[in-house]
């Protein structure tokens, strides 16, 4: 069974699924339920006008500037976003800080690997068998929409499985990881100039789903196949609200318990992960220079956002 599968997820579409691992928050959010919006860490910086476009943060201190910036994993290959004091900012920063590496062939292939390691039942049991009824109607439902038969599924755990129609989708409605903030950042020509650094490995990045109950996986899977149904378009709107720096509207699409499934799934991909990498930005103001962090947008909208750790922890971060 696991030999067909091979076969059936091409390795496009696994590598698909390694560029969105950081950001399960879209594979999650594309299926989230509008909810009132939470406050966000833009409040503080109200009295400057923000600049058009995605939006883009700094704080420092006398010596050293760190630009926070909210990428999206995967984008439509139309989609404009550069701005100028984007580009400015890129321009003068000296390091450059992703979640993970994940551009590299090499890499890319590892991730493959590893998902078919640890995403995949090995003693012959079935996904079908751990689903109730109702959710296997919906994760049926999303699989139908999408052209899939449910078998090819089935040797799939519920983390991977939910990645897999999250992604498919993607493709499906013309998004590309080729085209996703992270991958036009590591293909310019300026990358030469820069240090590049990352909060995680690839693998730490699939092993977070594996520590996820069988529960809280099914959650997810299962808000991921309701929302290839019932939201298809959901991530269009979110891009557009990322596109014009609408962080209230990204905090309520992305960054809430709804949009993950479960409040553990939102807690061990976002918030655990967003605590452990805030003492690592604040060490940066130790090194002179110009720091550009370009990290999912989800982790930088709503109450528990970086942005707002940062600002709790007595920070002043202005919005650009």
């Amino acid at each position: 069974m696991a030999m067909r599968m091979s076969a059936l997820i091409s390795r496009h579409r696994l590598r698909a699924t390694a560029a969105l691992l950081l950001g399960a928050l879209i594979a999650a959010g594309s299926g989230c339920t509008a909810t009132e919006a939470q406050p966000s860490a833009q409040t503080t910086a109200a009295a400057t006008t923000p600049s058009p476009g995605p939006a883009l943060w700094s704080f420092g201190d006398d010596d050293t500037t760190v630009y926070l910036f909210g990428t999206v994993h995967l984008l439509k290959p139309d989609t404009q976003w550069l701005t100028p004091h984007f580009e400015a900012a890129w321009q003068a920063s000296d390091v450059l800080y992703m979640e993970a590496n994940t551009d590299s062939a090499e890499v890319q292939a590892g991730l493959a690997r590893k998902m078919q390691e640890i995403g995949v039942y090995r003693d012959g049991s079935s996904l079908l068998d751990r689903l109730s009824d109702e959710e296997r109607a919906t994760v049926a439902a999303a699989a139908d929409a999408l052209g899939v038969p449910l078998p090819a599924i089935a040797p799939l755990k519920p983390w991977l499985a939910g990645l897999q129609l999250s992604v498919m989708q993607l493709v499906k409605s013309g998004y590309d990881p080729a085209s996703g903030v992270e991958t036009v950042l590591s293909g310019d020509p300026v990358i030469a100039d820069k240090q590049r650094r990352y909060f995680e490995t690839a693998d730490q990045q699939i092993e977070f789903f594996e520590q996820l109950t069988q529960a809280d996986q099914v959650a997810m899977l299962v808000a991921g196949s309701r929302a290839v149904v019932e939201e298809p378009e959901a991530l269009d709107e979110l891009v557009r609200a990322w596109s014009r720096g609408d962080v209230a509207e990204l905090a309520s699409l992305m960054s809430s318990v709804d949009a993950f499934g479960s409040e553990a799934v939102y807690q061990l991909l976002l918030t655990d992960r967003n605590r452990d990498w805030v003492p690592r930005i604040e060490a940066l103001l130790s090194e002179p220079g110009t720091h550009m962090i370009a990290v999912g947008a989800g982790h930088l909208a709503g109450t528990d956002s970086v942005i707002a750790m940062l600002e709790r922890r007595g920070h002043s971060v202005t919005r650009r």
